[in-house]
Parts: C-alpha cells; sequence; structure tokens
C-alpha cells in the first residue's frame, strides 16, 4: 500500500533522527501511534503462530527490522500499531532487530463498535497471550495495548466491568459463541479469569498504548484521566505512555498521553480521577523537507520494582 510506503518512510526518518541523538544511549522503547500501518487481510481469528507469520510477512516489519539492523550498536524496542478496516482486527507490534518482540491483538471493543453492523469478535486466546508483555532493555515489563484495550488492563474476574460486559461475541476454540446463546456468560467468566491470571504472571510495570486519533491537543483529556492515569494507577504508580495521531497541530508539552506514580486511591475516583499529567523530559519536533511531521518526546520512568 501506497500509505505504508509513506508511514516506513516516516518511521525509518524518525528512527534515524532519534539514533543522531541518543546515539548508545537511546530510549527503552520508541513509540508510534495506533493504525501506523494498514493490512488488507485480517488477522485478529488467526492462531498466534499464523498471526505472526503473516505479520512477519509484511513489508513494513522488514522495513523496520533492517532500518534497526543498519546500526551496530543498541536500539529502542519500535511499537505501532496495525489496522485493517475491522475495529476486531487492530494490534500494536513491538519489533526489535530481532523480529516481532510482541503483539497485542485487540480485544476490549467499545459497545459502539461494530464489524459490518455486528458485534466485533473477541479471541479467547488474547486473555491469556504472553506475547502482550515485551521486556525492556532495562528490565521491566511492558504492556502492550492497542488504543481502549488499554481501559481493560484493570478489569477483574470478580464481576464484568464495563469494557468486559461491551464483549458480545467470543470465539473460542474455532467456534464463535455469540450473548445470546447457553454458556457465554460462564465463557466470559473464564477469560476474565485468565486475563487476570496471565497479567499477574506477566507482572507489568509500564504500560504502552498506541492511540488512533484526537482532533487536536486540548481534546485527549478523557483518555489522560480514564486510560492513562488509571493504567498507572492500578500499575502501583508505574509508567504509562501513549502516542497518537493529532489531526490539527502537533503537542509539545501538552496532550502528554503520559502519566507516573499515580495513588492507588485514583483507581476509585471515578470522575473525580485527576489527570496526573507527566511532562516530558525533553521535547523536539522531527521535520521533512521542511515540514514538521512528528514530535519525539522522552519520558523517564521508574526502576524496575525487583531484578528480572
Amino acid at each position: 500500500m501506497a500509505q505504508n510506503r509513506r508511514r516506513l518512510a516516516l518511521a525509518c526518518h524518525v528512527i534515524d533522527d532519534l539514533m543522531a541523538e541518543y546515539g548508545a544511549d537511546a530510549p527503552d522503547a520508541l513509540v508510534f501511534p495506533g493504525g501506523m500501518f494498514r493490512l488488507s487481510a485480517p488477522f485478529a481469528h488467526l492462531s498466534e503462530a499464523r498471526r505472526l507469520e503473516l505479520l512477519g510477512a509484511q513489508a513494513f516489519v522488514a522495513g523496520l527490522v533492517a532500518k534497526l539492523r543498519s546500526y551496530g550498536r543498541r536500539t529502542p524496542l519500535v511499537v505501532f500499531g496495525i489496522n485493517a478496516r475491522l475495529p476486531a482486527h487492530q494490534a500494536c507490534l513491538a519489533v526489535s532487530k530481532a523480529g516481532i518482540e510482541g503483539i497485542a491483538v485487540k480485544h476490549f471493543f467499545l459497545g459502539s463498535d461494530r464489524d459490518w453492523l455486528r458485534y466485533p469478535v473477541t479471541e479467547s486466546l488474547d486473555f491469556r497471550s504472553m506475547s502482550r508483555f515485551v521486556r525492556l532493555a532495562n528490565g521491566s515489563v511492558a504492556s502492550l495495548s492497542d488504543c481502549y484495550d488499554l481501559f481493560g488492563l484493570r478489569e477483574g474476574p470478580d464481576q464484568p466491568g464495563i469494557r468486559m460486559r461491551a464483549i458480545r461475541r467470543i470465539q473460542d476454540r474455532g467456534r464463535i459463541v455469540d450473548e445470546r446463546e447457553l454458556g457465554f456468560s460462564a465463557l466470559r467468566a473464564r477469560i476474565a479469569k485468565e486475563w487476570w491470571e496471565t497479567r499477574a504472571r506477566a507482572s507489568p510495570d509500564v504500560a504502552i498504548a498506541v492511540i488512533h486519533a484526537f482532533a487536536m491537543p486540548g481534546r485527549e483529556g478523557y483518555w489522560q484521566r480514564h486510560g492513562i492515569a488509571a493504567a498507572s494507577a492500578f500499575l502501583g504508580g508505574g509508567l504509562v505512555v501513549g502516542a497518537t495521531h493529532f489531526a490539527q497541530g502537533l503537542p509539545s508539552f501538552n496532550a502528554p498521553l503520559a502519566a507516573r506514580g499515580v495513588p492507588a486511591g485514583e483507581l476509585t475516583a471515578g470522575l473525580h480521577r485527576r489527570a496526573h499529567h507527566l511532562r516530558p523530559r525533553s521535547v523536539r519536533e522531527v521535520a521533512m523537507a521542511g515540514h514538521p511531521v512528528a514530535v519525539l518526546r522522552l519520558f523517564i520512568g521508574n526502576r524496575p520494582r525487583k531484578p528480572r
């Protein structure tokens, strides 16, 4: 796709810019927005092995891996989003010199999401997949989220929250189970329990979200409070960062989409939850052909909770 070629050129330009500035001290991760690249074929219904085979064969993945390999020194983990038109076929990928390091296929949906006028199908395997969690160079474990999935990071097994209740169709062992079928509630309770257990086993202390778009800086307030800040509170104050497209103007120190050190009390604050904006350590625009195309912002997290 022509869009993918342009986006790959942009991503490689940003990587070159970042490596020129930081060299061997490159950050642990470089995060691009949701839907950074497009696929024509659906992939969420495939097994994990088939997903990796399909995505690993994409020109944009090969191009990013080749760019990272062109540097003989340490390079960041590159995290970005992919879309295949329908809400159920979206994912967050993490790529290194070695190839795909992590994949988080979207598994939580808005109540308004539809795939061809029907509720999206969520895959049961995505609630027990360890591929959603990647280890960073500093020893932290990062949870990957495609957009709204970040809101589901804190979903518990005791009773379904708003994110879990929005799931109306589940594919389990090759069969799609609809909410009207006998056994659906038990299946949904099972995947909620699997999600809790998988997340506990991974023990992430960082969360990364690839977010699709906002009109302009200043329109991301709901996300900052109830997505970013709440996730940091759930992680015991861990660093949470998101990257997104802005249709009208690039942000600088505003619209950070980052939080760290958020107290646990904010989990139950509801509408009174505060934004807890984390200001970036540094901000710099990246230009192509004399025009600003991206903003590089550096966020510093906590030290990992324990040696890994």
